[in-house]
């Protein structure tokens, strides 16, 4: 059965932090994607031209969201499918509850040019 867009992740972060907080708080620190993008003419060029084509590239370059972060910068959006979408949770499930973006996780966001993401550092003090 898909749980996708229920709640059960902002459910369980909900109850973690609730516990945090009965454990006397502190801060804490989530690393969530920037945000997905679905996008299938990706996947498409992939399957024909390989997934470091000049034709993946050149698509990318072009076509590839991103957003300004206060104090981060420019941050790329993760692709994802229904099957592939990050177990990280999103940057705005986080700022629901009040997490603030401080950097842009460098350890699991791609800068390779035929793969964008970006993963962003968040924290938040209970």
């Amino acid at each position: 059965m898909d749980y996708r867009r229920r709640g059960v992740a902002t459910t369980a972060l909900a109850a973690a932090l609730e516990a945090i907080r009965q454990r006397g708080g502190g801060w804490i620190e989530a690393t969530p994607i920037a945000f997905p993008h679905n996008d299938p003419t990706v996947r498409k060029l992939r399957k024909t031209y390989r997934w470091r084509s000049q034709e993946v590239i050149d698509y990318l370059e072009e076509n590839w969201p991103h957003k300004e972060v206060p104090g981060v910068g420019s941050v790329n959006a993760c692709l994802t499918t229904a099957k592939s979408m990050s177990h990280a949770g999103t940057m705005s499930m986080f700022e629901r509850f009040g997490f603030q973006p401080t950097k842009r996780d460098e350890y699991r966001s791609s800068d390779r040019s035929w793969d964008p993401g970006d993963s962003v550092v968040m924290r938040l003090q209970i």
